[in-house]
């Protein structure tokens, strides 16, 4: 007999059974269940560390294009990777416990669809691309995290103008036995750091430093073909929490491999404690591409246990079910939202109930959460979604 979520305690006894996960409206404040001590231990110290002063804490979120921002103020607007429910969780989080929770980072194209991929980098208005060699590589088919891999291959640049003060860069990109440079700069001033791709096959770190304030990062081409994967910018003054938006679209569960031979390979760059990549918390959902390509469930379960295997190597795992309009290339989606509550209950990890917080594909659609495509959530919708991953998340730190 499964106990439910006591919000004066913060724990549960023992694991809720099935039937308290399918319920619709038995879970405290928005469906979460399972929240306890023994399956979050490592984002609660993260947290309390960073409360102290001591080290920051990274939290990623995980999914496809209704967790990238697909559809935030509308399907084209330059706005949406800004707009999507890791914004929105940024802005609800930002001073709790006197906290600082930044969204200074991007990671890869947000996007698994090659017919998509020139365009999805103007999703976001933090990013601007100079010259015609930083392009998404499309040849690439095994996936890094948020999808293809950019590269700067001739002239041209990228730069990144983040909302908030930062004295600190982390890059992250590919290192191979290639012969392969960028310069970076802040605000077109005197170059920071050359990074080169030349070195044993691995994802690596640099750290940059500059005055703090809110700087225009410039990653420019110098040489060969280079391959960036994220940028991540902090104060060094102020222990932060960074929230990572690693959705991409059309991703789905059987886009990784169980046995990951390259280094920025998902399954591999995300147990990157080495590269400073690892979250301590992912919050981690997967199934509307699943469900619209007729990914079998007995592949989806075993793609997703070994995905929240990996996740787990450095940090705790809150299963959270996506959420999907009334398309109909999605009429049987509930049967993989079962399928998450099966895994969640097997591996005793939280779980966040969007499904049942939102009823139903239709009812959800007149409470004005989805835009026109029936698939993606409006502003509306991002935003209701975060506050019960925000409200899971308070009650750890």
């Amino acid at each position: 007999m499964g106990l439910k979520y006591n919000p004066l305690t913060g724990q549960m006894n023992v694991l809720p059974t099935l039937a308290d996960m399918n319920s619709v409206g038995a879970a405290w404040n928005g469906q979460i269940y399972n929240l306890k001590d023994s399956n979050t231990r490592k984002i609660r110290k993260a947290l309390a560390n960073t409360v102290a002063g001591v080290s920051n804490t990274t939290i990623a979120c995980i999914g496809d294009s209704t967790t990238a921002g697909y559809g935030a103020g509308g399907t084209s607007a330059s706005t949406q990777f800004r707009n999507g429910y890791p914004s929105r969780l940024v802005e609800m989080l930002n001073g709790f416990r006197g906290i600082k929770v930044t969204g200074n980072s991007w990671f890869n194209s947000k996007t698994t669809d090659s017919t998509k991929a020139a365009v999805i980098m103007g999703f976001d208005p933090c990013i601007t691309v100079s010259g015609t060699g930083v392009t998404v590589d499309t040849s690439i088919t095994s996936y890094s995290i948020s999808g293809f891999l950019v590269k700067l291959a001739s002239s041209g640049s990228i730069a990144f103008t983040f909302p908030d003060a930062f004295d600190t860069i982390d890059f992250f990109y590919y290192q191979s036995a290639s012969s392969a440079t960028v310069t970076v700069n802040v605000d077109g001033g005197a170059t920071l750091a050359t990074l080169s791709r030349n070195g044993s096959s691995a994802v690596v770190r640099t750290t940059a430093t500059c005055t703090a304030g809110i700087h225009t990062i410039n990653v420019a081409w110098a040489s060969g073909t280079f391959y960036l994967i994220g940028v991540r910018a902090y104060l060094s003054t102020k222990k932060e929490v960074t929230i990572h938006n690693w959705g991409a679209g059309s991703m789905r569960s059987n886009n990784w491999s169980l046995t990951p031979s390259n280094s920025w390979e998902m399954p591999i760059l995300v147990a990157n404690s080495t590269a400073g990549v690892a979250a301590d918390l992912a919050v981690f959902d997967y199934g509307i591409n699943d469900c619209s390509n007729s990914v079998p469930l007995a592949t989806y379960e075993a793609q997703m246990r070994f995905m929240i295997s990996r996740l787990q190597i450095n940090g705790d795992v809150i299963l959270k079910t996506p959420v999907w309009g009334t398309s109909s290339s999605l009429t049987t989606m509930d049967t993989y939202v079962q399928k998450m509550r099966e895994i969640a209950w097997s591996m005793d990890l939280p779980f966040i109930d969007i499904t049942s917080r939102w009823e139903s594909p239709t009812t959800a659609n007149n409470r004005g959460f989805f835009n026109s495509d029936l698939v993606h959530p409006t502003l509306v919708g991002y935003a209701d979604e975060a506050l019960c991953v925000t409200t899971a998340i308070m009650r750890l730190a």
